[in-house]
């Protein structure tokens, strides 16, 4: 016995479905009295249609249902049934349960017809292998649309007969939800007593009524809701968010009104920066008025609280620092060029590369860039050989510029002798610059006081006049 689908007017019907998977497929058919195809009742043209349903057929005494499996493209399994008898039941004059009783009329396994296969059959047979091999089907294989329509007919009921019965089902149903709602009316109006006191504490936007009560909603129609405890919760719970969201907004108009004058007065500063306060609903935002701007100027959101105009005070201080040191590096760099340029008319050094290597006893060195206020330059870039090691390599200047002294020392080991080597030296040293040299010399004699070879012994040799400047 087989479960069997109905049409909406409740005749029994069947699918014709399946398709070919990436190792195999199966597959149902639907055929009249010799194997034929039939005509469809329904095509599907849209949805889920790839191994699903493609044709809805009619389904009657004597007609056959072809079943295929196909496993990694050889024929494993087949079954014709032919269907006996069909039952529909109508349940309530609108939904409907159909069954069919099938025999088994012809079997195929493990390579053979245990029971064989009718002739007429064969070409149905043949059909429901091929789609079952066919990958992701989505078309029905055996229906002839040009076929005459086939009228099912079941439990020996004329047409007038069946529709007097689902008549009698619709009316019964009828009568049946009628007495359900006569009967939950009743309930609410004896619940009443128990809730009326739990729904006028409500307020007045629930109004009580003899058998339902009423809740107000802003924007829509009025709902009813019968006396029960499921309902009378639900009210409960959506005046409370109601009274929640009232209290929030009334909240957030006060914070509003407090603290917008606050943010008013960083107004003028937000606009020297380039930037403008937008304010909104929930929040005051703080964000570029120019997309070309530094990346410290990104849009961010402030509350309207005490914290967040305290948040906004520093962050505009930070940002005020940085758009000055950003001003200054230009001024810096705009004087560095021009100096650069006056340097290159004099041809003074360019490109000048030292080794700098501190951190080791061997291979050490380092050099330095000194203006003639006695402040060291750093270099203008770097060459790292091992780039894990920042603290070693060339230092790199693209131009010496006018006044400034470039000196270089080195050092193979702790027991080999300091080298001192003056790369550039201007006309004339300032004190500050013999200043910073002396305390350069200081510094490496501390730092190599106590350091000894270690296969000689012998304690490192002494700075002493280091370049004789």
């Amino acid at each position: 016995m087989r479960t069997v689908t109905t049409t909406k007017k409740g005749l029994p019907a069947f699918w014709e479905s399946g398709g070919g998977m990436t190792s195999g497929g199966s597959v149902t058919l639907v055929t009249g009295l010799k194997g034929e195809p039939l005509r469809p009742v329904y095509v599907p043209r849209g949805g889920h249609l790839a191994c699903g349903q493609h044709a809805l057929l009619p389904l009657f005494t004597g007609a056959h249902l072809v079943f295929a499996t196909l496993t990694r493209g050889v024929r494993s399994a087949c079954r014709v049934e032919r269907v006996q008898k069909v039952h529909v039941q109508d349940v309530d004059g609108e939904r409907y349960e159909a069954v069919a009783v099938t025999e088994i009329i012809a079997h195929y396994e493990q390579g053979e017809w245990v029971v064989p296969l009718p002739p007429e059959f064969q070409e149905a047979v043949n059909a429901a292998f091929k789609k079952a091999g066919t990958y992701h089907c989505r078309n029905a294989v055996w229906i002839d649309p040009s076929a005459p329509p086939v009228k099912a007919s079941y439990d020996g009921l004329s047409d007038a007969q069946r529709e007097a019965q689902r008549e009698k089902l619709r009316q019964m149903k009828k009568e049946r939800l009628a007495a359900e709602a006569a009967a939950k009316l009743h309930e609410s109006r004896s619940n009443k007593p128990l809730f009326a006191a739990r729904l006028e504490a409500l307020g007045d936007v629930i109004k009580l009524n003899e058998d339902h009560f009423v809740m107000l909603r802003s924007g829509d129609d009025p709902r009813q809701y019968q006396y029960n405890a499921e309902n009378v919760s639900r009210a409960e719970y959506e005046i409370e968010q109601r009274n929640r969201r009232a209290r929030e907004a009334a909240a957030l108009e006060l914070a509003r009104a407090t603290h917008t004058p606050a943010f008013l007065a960083f107004e003028s500063r937000a606009t020297a920066l380039g930037m403008i306060l937008e304010f909104q609903d929930h929040a005051v935002i703080l964000r570029k008025s120019s997309p070309s701007l530094a990346s410290f100027a990104q849009a961010e959101h402030y509350k309207f609280e005490a914290s967040e105009v305290l948040r906004l005070a520093t962050n505009l201080k930070n940002f005020e620092a940085a758009l000055l040191a950003a001003q200054k590096e230009a001024e810096n760099e705009a004087y560095y060029q021009a100096l650069a340029a006056e340097a290159k008319a004099q041809k003074l050094p360019a490109h000048i590369s030292i080794w700098c290597r501190r951190g080791g006893r061997t291979n050490a060195g380092d050099g330095w860039v000194i203006d003639q206020n006695g402040q060291t330059r750093e270099p203008t870039s770097w060459n790292w050989p091992r780039p894990r090691y920042k603290d070693e390599g060339d230092k790199i200047w693209a131009q010496i510029l006018p006044g400034e002294l470039v000196l270089k020392w080195s050092k193979d080991c702790s027991s080999a002798p300091h080298v001192f080597e003056v790369v550039y030296q201007p006309p004339q040293i300032s004190e500050a610059q013999r200043e910073r040299v002396a305390a350069l010399l200081k510094e490496l004699e501390a730092d190599w006081a106590e350091a000894k070879g270690l296969s000689t012994g012998r304690s490192s040799s002494a700075v002493g006049d280091g370049w004789q400047l």
